[in-house]
């Protein structure tokens, strides 16, 4: 296979709202060489233009089949609504791309083992954007706890709340977000803390 040393990594986004302008930009601040959007796709003709203002080369769609059709991009990024990334995944690793999904990952547990099954036929990976077991405070405690100097992890308790519904998505909408406000935000510091520990086995919830 062709690294990111030879070519840069052909990147599709799925979604050009809030979050997939977050990653439109994170792509960007990448040393040059290193990624290039290949792709794009948004229900919303205006979405769709704004996003490809920036990515002029990239091609644009508003069918996502057509996104991955040419089997041309290494990765694929789902910045949609929940309840469409099951089918979305699929077909992006079907079509040869790893895929990042942004969180909730999917509508329910049948959902999340079609995507994750569909990964292993195709020899991709696929990724859940929890993105703070990356910050450096997280890491920290990471590297604290793996080296055995505070002992072991007995007790973890995550807590989390939502004022006000999430501005960027109807997240509010179980129909369309499955768990809702706090599937949607509430999985960070959860996610964070089973990593700082070393991912122990939950005896409850």
């Amino acid at each position: 296979s062709v690294t990111a040393l030879e070519r840069p990594i052909r990147v599709g986004v799925v979604g050009c709202g809030v979050q997939g302008r977050a990653h439109l930009r994170a792509l960007r601040a990448f040393a040059p060489g290193h990624a290039t959007v290949a792709g794009l796709c948004d229900l919303d003709a205006e979405r769709l233009e704004q996003a490809g203002a920036d990515w002029p080369e990239a091609r644009r769609t508003r069918d996502f089949a057509g996104l991955f059709a040419h089997g041309a991009l290494d990765l694929a990024l789902l910045c949609t609504m929940p309840n469409t990334h099951a089918r979305i995944a699929v077909a992006a690793l079907q079509a040869g791309a790893h895929v990042v999904v942004e969180k909730p990952f999917a509508m329910n547990a049948t959902e999340a083992e079609t995507i994750v099954d569909a990964a292993e036929l195709a020899d991709r990976c696929v990724h859940l954007g929890t993105n703070m077991r990356y910050m450096p405070h997280a890491q920290y405690l990471r590297y604290v706890f793996a080296s055995g100097r505070i002992g072991e992890a007995l007790q973890c308790r995550v807590f989390g709340g939502h004022r006000d519904p999430p501005w960027w998505a109807p997240h509010y909408n179980r129909a369309t977000s499955s768990g809702g406000v706090l599937a949607s935000t509430l999985i960070h510091p959860l996610d964070m803390a089973l990593y700082v520990c070393g991912y122990p086995r939950p005896v409850t919830v």
